[in-house]
């Protein structure tokens, strides 16, 4: 660009009409940038949905600057510090409501082009599914955009390979959610890995416990999840972490590979009409997870059956960042939940659903305090119990509230109960009591309150 050359920053605008309006920015772009595999992935993942792309060049990229500094400069061949950035809009008018994320192509010669990228869901995605978003500001000439998206790059080989792209964007994701947790470039990510029987630059892939000791280095506290001879309580655990909002890197041991795991896919209700036994958890409705996998663009997703990409079967191990105070762990949450409907402590007419998941306390009581469908006695109840800074909830509805995404009843749990601690409650309540745990006496107090369903609790994940 002619403009570049000078030491402008220039913008280019590209009018997407159609799919080969793409192959444009064969021509726009200079080749050490982008390659025709970049525009052929932007015609299938986004295609029309897409009606502007501004071009940015040059641009600086902390996340390429960090490794430039760190490894190109060590090179005897040289490579440029600069970047290209590609801004999309959802219709012909540049403006903030159509900003839809964007897209860093880095210089390679390797044919690694595509940076780190924040783009909305609703670009990438054309079935209904429940990601964890976050808002991340971008500044064109002097503008400020939004864009709500899960953070993303591939990988560039030499310095960082699947396992160090899943962690740096789950960092990224964290610093961006929660103020405890710093932001890291991938850089940073590379030079945290534990030094093993290989050398970090370049770097061979990631052991397990490499990955885990990482997650420990950017402050979050690694808990493993393994699969066992159950397959089925692997998957429900993982998914009350995703339906927590906390993303986990699955690592799948035969393929050696290994992604974000960011949301999960459709409920799909028909199955209801099928139910056998007492209850079931809402994830056996979701044949889907939604990942961040470095091979492709965001939010792409492995399956429970078969089909052309990975499956449940090929994860074998979860990472779950968790807070520091979040002790007690989803199968013993399950479990003791499970023990409650048994025992008809909580008692409901079956066929049940049960959806389990962290939340802050915080979050919980602004929603509570919001929701209109909730009886104002249990609106006070709830508000007016101590809870820890985060807590467990089971959320329990029967057959058709849960069609009409309605709660029959509910389980807070206290996050940093022990391990074998009997009574970890906090409140629980069906549809004629509530019982909750008052912290002045030492006991469980029981309130007879005659409760309505409510609106089931949503915050963690974003419907797209």
């Amino acid at each position: 660009m002619a403009d570049a050359e000078k030491g402008i920053i220039a913008l280019k605008k590209l009018d997407i009409s159609r799919e080969d309006d793409y192959d444009i920015l064969l021509k726009k772009v200079e080749p050490l940038y982008i390659e025709k595999t970049v525009t052929e992935e932007l015609k299938s993942r986004i295609g029309l949905k897409c009606k502007i792309i501004l071009i940015e060049f040059p641009y600086r990229d902390k996340d390429f600057s960090s490794t430039y500094s760190g490894y190109h400069t060590k090179k005897h061949k040289s490579i440029t510090k600069e970047c290209y950035r590609l801004h999309f809009f959802s219709d012909k008018n540049v403006s903030k409501d159509s900003y839809k994320g964007f897209l860093v192509l880095r210089p390679s010669y390797v044919s690694r082009h595509r940076g780190r990228a924040c783009i909305s869901p609703e670009l990438l995605t054309d079935s209904r599914t429940y990601c964890m978003l976050a808002e991340y500001p971008v500044h064109i000439f002097g503008e400020e955009y939004v864009a709500r998206s899960y953070p993303w790059m591939s990988q560039e080989t030499d310095i960082a390979v699947c396992a160090h792209v899943a962690v740096w964007s789950i960092s990224r994701y964290l610093s961006e959610k929660f103020h405890f947790y710093r932001e890291y470039t991938m850089y940073d990510i590379t030079e945290m890995v534990p030094i093993s029987l290989r050398r970090k630059v370049p770097s061979e892939g990631l052991y397990i416990h490499q990955i885990a000791e990482t997650i420990l280095n950017i402050g979050a506290h690694p808990f493993l999840l393994q699969k066992k001879a159950d397959q089925s309580k692997f998957i429900g655990n993982v998914f009350s972490y995703v339906e927590s909002g906390i993303p986990i890197i699955g690592a799948m041991t035969r393929k050696e590979h290994a992604v974000a795991i960011i949301g999960h896919g459709e409920i799909n209700y028909a199955l209801l009409n099928n139910l056998k036994g007492d209850y079931i958890y809402s994830y056996e409705l979701i044949d889907s997870l939604v990942v961040c996998d470095d091979n492709h663009l965001p939010y792409t997703e492995i399956k429970k059956t078969a089909n052309n990409g990975y499956t449940f079967d090929d994860l074998d191990y979860a990472i779950v960042p968790l807070y520091e105070k979040m002790f007690l762990d989803a199968e013993i949450v399950r479990g003791r939940a499970e023990n409650m409907l048994k025992s008809k402590v909580i008692d409901l007419p079956a066929p049940l659903v049960l959806r389990v998941y962290m939340t802050s306390s915080k979050s919980l009581k602004e929603k509570v305090r919001n929701d209109r469908s909730m009886e104002s006695n249990l609106t006070k109840r709830i508000l007016c119990t101590p809870m820890p800074k985060f807590v467990w909830c089971v959320d329990i509805s029967t057959k058709n509230d849960f069609m009409l995404s309605k709660m029959s009843g509910k389980i807070i749990i206290d996050i940093t109960a022990g391990t074998y601690e009997l009574n970890p409650w906090i409140l629980y309540h069906d549809l004629s009591k509530v019982v909750y745990y008052n912290t002045a006496t030492d006991r469980f107090m029981k309130e007879t309150l005659p409760i309505k369903p409510y609106n089931i609790y949503k915050n963690n994940l974003r419907e797209v």
